[in-house]
């Protein structure tokens, strides 16, 4: 049986995170894009991440209904599709969150698209 929370996440504001660097880099014959992201451990020292991105996503400009995605986007992870799905939400303490979800892509015909 499957976890309940497998393949879904949140997003918060990081605001001392910064992209310092971006670009590409081929691996396996396949051109990813990188990139460096610079922010503070818990003691307030810079620490860095190499971020490796595994697809585009997009602003939902035209929901048809209040429970559609914010955000969405295909992305490969693993060498499988997934399409990803985020709504903004509000923690109990009023932080702005983004509550994410990867759903297994599954082939459709017509304008079909998985939420």
């Amino acid at each position: 049986m499957e976890d309940k929370y497998e393949k879904t996440g949140r997003l918060w504001i990081e605001p001392d995170a910064e992209i310092h660097k971006k670009g590409s880099i081929t691996l396996n014959g396949k051109k990813r894009y990188i990139a460096i992201c610079e922010s503070r451990n818990n003691l307030g020292k810079p620490k860095y991440e190499l971020l490796l991105s595994v697809g585009l996503i997009f602003p939902n400009n035209e929901k048809l209904k209040e429970t559609d995605p914010d955000i969405s986007g295909n992305v490969y992870i693993d060498n499988q599709k997934y399409r990803f799905s985020a709504w903004k939400n509000e923690a109990t303490d009023g932080t702005p969150i983004t509550d994410v979800r990867l759903k297994e892509w599954i082939e459709k015909t017509g304008d079909d698209v998985p939420f």
